[in-house]
């Protein structure tokens, strides 16, 4: 094998560019890898930024015909608009649950607006009685094909027609 020192200066010319060119292919492929990525991260962190979050502003309560309805506003509080695809309201009690309400509709709830949804109904004969309420928001943004959010409530009534209901736990995927 030849050393740097025998070999012709063309020979040089050529394996410096050689060595050259193999350094700028790593450089620009470090360069293309880190783009992908940068892209990759400001897109999700738009997608973040840039989506309806349906959430729940307030509950309120009223007495119709010594029932008590207790009644939720959902709240658009994202940058887009929030397309509500499924309200689901469950009873939870002794560890069994009971479908209260399965709401499927495409109600648009633009950034700021809100809507009213009775969450629950409580019988005059079982004001006495606590209960567990989970409240599930399905929803998207128009521009996805599916449902791509989920917002979870689980409220517990303490068991007297004065008492709110109290959120004891809450998610948003």
């Amino acid at each position: 094998m030849k050393s740097w020192k025998d070999l012709s200066y063309n020979q040089k010319i050529l394996t410096t560019s050689f060595v050259i060119t193999f350094c700028l292919v790593l450089i620009t492929g470090w360069y293309a890898v880190s783009t992908y990525t940068m892209v990759n991260i400001m897109k999700k962190d738009f997608e973040i930024s840039n989506r309806p979050y349906i959430t729940v502003r307030t509950s309120d309560k009223r007495l119709d015909n010594n029932n008590l309805i207790y009644s939720v506003a959902l709240v658009n509080s994202g940058k887009t608009p929030g397309i509500i695809i499924n309200t689901k309201i469950e009873g939870l009690n002794d560890n069994s649950s009971k479908l209260l309400s399965n709401t499927d509709s495409s109600t648009i709830l633009n950034p700021g607006e809100f809507i009213g949804h009775d969450l629950a109904t409580i019988m005059a004969d079982s004001l006495n009685s606590e209960y567990k309420i989970k409240l599930t928001i399905l929803y998207k943004s128009p521009s996805q094909q599916e449902v791509k959010y989920k917002t979870i409530y689980l409220y517990r009534y303490s068991g007297n027609s004065e008492s709110k209901l109290t959120i004891i736990e809450s998610d948003l995927e």
